[in-house]
């Protein structure tokens, strides 16, 4: 079996929106998909706390693309 890009993440530390936002759901879906666990290790109240949380090293995090766009 081949492993998902999930699978190579799984290892590193996960910064995620809280547990009952829709992003926590459709991720914890996401991974269970995947028969992998969403247990993400850090969990910020804002989707803009995702990427200061990321640059400060603190794990990797999932952002809409219209964000990265708007940073770079």
């Amino acid at each position: 079996m081949r492993c998902s890009l999930l699978c190579k993440s799984s290892p590193y530390p996960i910064v995620s929106l809280t547990e009952g936002t829709s992003s926590h759901d459709f991720y914890s879906d996401l991974f269970l998909r995947h028969d992998l666990l969403f247990s993400p290790d850090v969990e910020v109240e804002t989707i803009d706390q995702v990427l200061p949380a990321v640059r400060c090293n603190l794990g990797i995090g999932f952002v809409p693309r219209e964000m990265l766009v708007a940073v770079l």
